[in-house]
């Protein structure tokens, strides 16, 4: 099958919907989205990307957002007491329909729903709808600029390996197994393919 760009269109999952970007989620994009500690880990550019209030967040989500080369998606909780609330958003973008590749990133949420059943399910809503639309290459990006997550040193005793060579940070293709790339997947950048 031929990678076909997918429309801009509501994907529904157990605990969120994901739907296209409009100007109307910035308010509760700026509510999710505009804290320090969602920009500290490298989200819209790190620390010093964070806009200092609502209306400069308002100029700047349109522009750091990649929804006129890919699909925006805004998450919004479904069910239970906080049905209706705009917890981040996502991107799948930057398609190649000749190579059958897409990359998905761009991806911020509340603190709030850290470690939640959130990331997942929008991860797999957007690999389900790449993979459905023939695209059997997709590049998941992680960031993070904590400086607890160092690139481990060689021992004085051991010589240091060339990063080109270090198999700690060589590009991996997994097949999508969620449980496994809980474990696996913290950073950088994972190439997934359908199979």
């Amino acid at each position: 099958m031929p990678a076909i760009r997918p429309a801009r269109e509501a994907l529904i999952g157990r605990f969120i919907r994901l739907e296209p970007f409009r100007p109307e989620h910035l308010a509760g994009l700026w509510t999710a989205l505009g804290r320090p500690e969602v920009f500290a880990g490298g989200y819209g550019g790190g620390p010093e990307g964070l806009p200092p209030d609502e209306t400069a967040f308002r100029e700047w989500a349109p522009n750091y957002f990649p929804h006129t080369r890919g699909n925006t998606y805004v998450a919004i909780v479904q069910g239970g007491p906080h049905d209706g609330v705009v917890v981040g958003a996502s991107s799948l973008a930057d398609f190649d329909e000749v190579k059958e590749h897409a990359h998905i990133g761009w991806t911020g949420w509340d603190p709030r729903v850290w470690g939640t059943q959130v990331n997942p399910e929008a991860k797999l809503l957007m690999l389900g709808l790449a993979f459905d639309h023939g695209y059997g290459r997709v590049k998941l990006q992680a960031d993070d600029l904590k400086k607890d997550h160092p690139r481990p040193k060689a021992s004085d005793t051991q010589q240091e390996v060339p990063p080109e060579e270090d198999q700690s940070v060589a590009v991996q293709e997994y097949s999508f197994n969620p449980l496994q790339a809980e474990k696996e997947v913290r950073v950088g950048n994972f190439y997934f393919k359908k199979g």
